[in-house]
């Protein structure tokens, strides 16, 4: 019962993630925090601290390279030093990723960062459809992610053996 609880509050933050950064293109520090010991909670229910710890890092590390290969492109393709952080991206997408990390294992947290990648770029493109005459430069990253997340939570519900916590069933289906 406390597990539930805890993943309907974990959708609650989501979806105020996702509001505001729709409607501000911002979300408010205070949200992380929670989200990430929400996300530890839920992965606590599936797994060990020493596992938590293994798979956060793993994840992080993968962030880490992905924030070095963003920098490193964008310099090159500018022919200077380019920071990313705070011009191509918030921080607050920065720390979505982190505090996402928390919930998955690697392989899981591989999948979930790039589908929530296309699916934000296919549901930016069709709410800049819907919302014509409106400026939409900035991408609500974090917002759009969360939205997905929310999805994934909804899916688990139907399909209970998709599981955030275990790499081998994904790895079984791709491999």
């Amino acid at each position: 019962m406390v597990f539930i609880i805890v993943k309907l509050i974990v959708v609650g933050l989501l979806f105020i993630t996702f509001l505001q950064d729709l409607r501000e293109r911002a979300v408010h520090l205070f949200l992380f925090p929670l989200l990430l010991l929400g996300f530890i909670a839920i992965s606590l229910q599936n797994n060990s601290w020493p596992v938590l710890a293994g798979n956060y890092l793993l994840n992080l590390l993968f962030l880490a390279i992905q924030i070095i290969v963003l920098y490193a492109y964008f310099s090159i393709r500018k022919g200077k030093p380019t920071a990313i952080v705070g011009v191509m991206m918030g921080w607050g997408d920065i720390l979505f990723w982190l505090v996402t990390g928390a919930v998955f294992t690697p392989a899981n947290y591989i999948f979930f960062f790039l589908a929530s990648l296309i699916f934000s770029l296919f549901f930016h493109f069709l709410l800049s459809i819907v919302l014509v005459g409106e400026e939409h430069t900035k991408v609500p990253l974090a917002g759009h992610q969360a939205l997905f997340l929310i999805f994934m939570f909804i899916l688990q519900l139907f399909f209970p053996n998709l599981n955030f916590y275990n790499d081998s069933l994904l790895l079984e289906s791709w491999l």
